[in-house]
């Protein structure tokens, strides 16, 4: 994954809701445009997870990321 193609990913209008899959193996839902966030560098994305819970994420451990068709729950990790 490179900073371009997430930019481009978070940015679509309409919204799309995705899930970011991480070489890791984890997985974070990403349900409304202002629960993501790109470093201006681009190298760091921090997703909200719930409350004031956040995941900070170098974007080359970044796999894939999926657009969904339902809105993912906030739980699925």
């Amino acid at each position: 994954m490179n900073v371009e193609q997430f930019r481009n990913a978070y940015r679509l209008r309409p919204f799309k809701p995705f899930v970011i899959h991480t070489a890791s193996g984890e997985r974070y839902p990403v349900t409304h445009p202002e629960a993501v966030w790109q470093s201006p560098g681009g190298h760091t994305v921090i997703v909200g997870i719930k409350g004031e819970e956040v995941a900070m994420i170098d974007i080359a451990q970044i796999t894939e990321f999926v657009f969904t068709t339902r809105k993912p729950a906030r739980g699925d990790k």
